[in-house]
């Protein structure tokens, strides 16, 4: 069942498909392709919901839109959501994106990760530690950060 929502000018459709939330999020009356944001359904309804209006609210939908100039109409979202499942399977431990929305920067977007168990639980010892932002540059490459490279813009002139 899909549902309807409008805020901030925006128009917001979100359900239930299988293991993911998926939600549209659109300018009222169209002109714009739609961004795109899902969740697990581990995540709940609430949790993207809110995320979803808190990219509205910081002017950071067009992070969440296809960007048709990358091969197979790619988005930094989807190629950081793919690093995620990537680093899931090197590190052995459930990751998820913290909820810190995507920065955009010069040429590209910067993104934030975490271990899931610490995002629950808020228990220290979870915590991970050593890593950096994500940059997804617009040409579509994937620059992992670490301590010593922290500030996403030097990333990008690596």
């Amino acid at each position: 069942m899909a549902t309807n929502s409008h805020y901030n000018g925006y128009e917001i459709s979100w359900r239930e498909t299988g293991e993911q939330f998926v939600a549209l999020v659109q300018k009222s009356g169209g002109g714009h392709p739609p961004a795109i944001v899902t969740a697990t359904v581990a995540e709940g309804m609430v949790t993207l919901k809110s995320r979803t209006l808190a990219i509205i609210d910081a002017d950071a939908v067009g992070a969440y839109r296809p960007n048709m100039s990358l091969p197979h109409a790619a988005s930094p979202v989807r190629s950081f959501a793919t690093f995620l499942s990537h680093k899931e399977r090197e590190l052995g431990e459930l990751l998820c994106a913290t909820s810190e929305i995507p920065e955009r920067l010069s040429a590209g977007w910067a993104f934030y990760y975490q271990s899931r168990s610490y995002v629950e639980t808020k228990e220290l010892s979870k915590m991970l530690v050593g890593h950096g932002p994500v940059v997804i540059t617009d040409e579509g490459e994937i620059i992992e950060g670490g301590s010593l490279f922290r500030d996403p813009e030097t990333l990008l002139r690596r």
